[in-house]
């Protein structure tokens, strides 16, 4: 197992592209998990969390500690983005490679939206 991820890790350099997309998609995500963990602020204010289409419009409230689920989401897909980018180059796919890197810059961004509508930052 060990092999199979320094393999990878050494098959790396070899592809530029990848390599500084792996490395923005890292500082992206690190940045966004900072800005958030910067900007919750506790209060006793419950804010929309879910959204269900069962009937009529239903919105559920719930309290600030769900903002903490928004880091730990981000991080989970930093490490999924490298690690399954790094597992379809070391099988010769790097055009997958490179798409799942983008999807994975997307979904942090798309994240960072989310979080931004729900609480009014801007």
């Amino acid at each position: 197992m060990k092999h199979h991820i320094f393999g990878a890790f050494k098959q790396l350099p070899k592809h530029k592209r990848l390599l500084w997309l792996l490395v923005v998609l890292a500082i992206f995500s690190l940045a966004v998990a900072v800005f958030i963990g910067m900007t919750i602020e506790p209060s006793e204010l419950r804010i929309i969390t879910h959204y269900t289409a069962y009937g009529s419009t239903h919105f559920y409230r719930d309290q600030w500690v769900y903002m903490i689920s928004f880091i730990v989401f981000i991080v989970m897909v930093a490490i999924l983005g490298v690690g399954v980018s790094l597992k379809l180059l070391r099988q010769d796919r790097e055009v997958l490679a490179l798409l799942y890197g983008w999807i994975s810059i997307g979904l942090v961004a798309m994240t960072l939206i989310t979080y931004i509508h729900l609480t009014r930052f801007i």
